[in-house]
């Protein structure tokens, strides 16, 4: 392949990995309250998720990069119940405790089922055999293979930074993310959004 050619096809290459790693999620619509100033010194990272796994990733993720832009940032895996249900006092005595003056939550606000299929899994069936002359018993055992199959997900989840002295939200933004079988998946686009549009309107330095 020729140098002319290469350096073609090398920026396209980029440009195709970039759109694929954050395909599966979009952003459905922004706000940020006008009248807010200043940016977060200590923030609560709080995601309300089923899966105990993408909360921690998405919790620890968004920590990390927070941290990397000069903000101090804990996730609340560490400090508050493990519960889909948002424990206000827990979430007051952290915030009191640690000096938190942000709180950033996110939480799905609607969720269907695309495909819902089932996993791969194994199954038994028993048989009883008798000996005619009632000399002995013998149970024969078979596996069954149901192979895995796969499922996908379409959720709108709300992104909100809330203020605790100004006691109100000042941000927020909600995304559509479609997941097809491993959630995990989209939790670093998912991340790597948030930030970017926490950067573009100065919500972080």
């Amino acid at each position: 392949m020729s140098r002319t050619r290469c350096r073609v096809l090398l920026p396209v290459v980029a440009l195709l990995a970039a759109l694929s790693a954050c395909a599966h999620t979009k952003v459905v619509n922004t706000w940020r309250d006008p009248e807010h100033q200043g940016t977060p010194k200590k923030v609560l990272v709080h995601a309300m998720a089923m899966s105990p796994t993408v909360k921690i990733m998405f919790e620890n993720m968004l920590v990390a990069r927070l941290k990397e832009r000069g903000v101090d940032a804990l996730a609340s895996n560490g400090v508050l119940p493990d519960s889909m249900v948002l424990d206000k006092a827990a979430m007051r005595k952290v915030v009191r405790e640690n000096g938190v003056d942000t709180i950033f939550v996110t939480h799905a606000i609607d969720s269907k089922d695309i495909e819902t299929l089932k996993s791969a899994s194994l199954s038994y069936a028993a048989t009883v055999y008798f000996d005619p002359e009632g000399d002995f018993v013998m149970t024969a055992v078979g596996p069954t293979v149901v192979p895995e199959t796969s499922s996908s997900v379409e959720a709108t989840v709300e992104h909100i930074l809330f203020d605790v002295a100004a006691k109100k939200r000042v941000w927020v933004l909600q995304t559509k993310t479609y997941v097809w079988d491993n959630r995990t998946d989209e939790v670093k686009p998912a991340v790597d959004l948030v930030v970017e549009h926490l950067r573009a309107d100065k919500m972080i330095p």
